[in-house]
């Protein structure tokens, strides 16, 4: 036991911070779809991971995560974005076939404008749009 505790104390914390994005104007490309639920009240979430590319369309380590509430309102804010990259999909018959649907488009490709504010409690958020495809 005391060799673990000792392990323990030693062990460093690692940076596990990704690199903030400058605010700006990026291509990037869509390289994960997946359906998660909160912890808290078990709502489900749509999260689409969208990493940055270089001019030559690789994906750089910088990625960005895009959160839909796959039900009412913010269902017109994902077929927004999906109509502006350009894409449409047929109609889906569950959260999940939607996931799967979503995924299929991988890698789909997005030309995204990234702008950094102060949220009403004084903490920077950092929100970004998808602008074109």
């Amino acid at each position: 036991m005391t060799d673990f505790s000792t392990q323990w104390s030693d062990t460093k914390v690692t940076d596990r911070s990704q690199p903030s994005v400058p605010d700006g104007k990026y291509n990037a490309v869509m390289s994960d779809v997946k359906l998660i639920h909160a912890k808290a009240t078990g709502k489900p979430w749509v999260v689409c991971e969208l990493r940055i590319t270089d001019k030559d369309g690789r994906a750089d380590n910088q990625k960005l995560s895009k959160f839909y509430a796959p039900e009412g309102d913010s269902l017109g804010y994902l077929k927004t974005d999906l109509f502006t990259m350009g894409k449409e999909i047929s109609a889906p018959t569950s959260q999940e076939d939607l996931v799967q649907k979503l995924y299929d488009l991988c890698p789909a490709r997005a030309k995204i404008a990234v702008q950094s504010k102060l949220d009403k409690q004084g903490v920077m958020r950092t929100n970004f749009f998808i602008n074109e495809p």
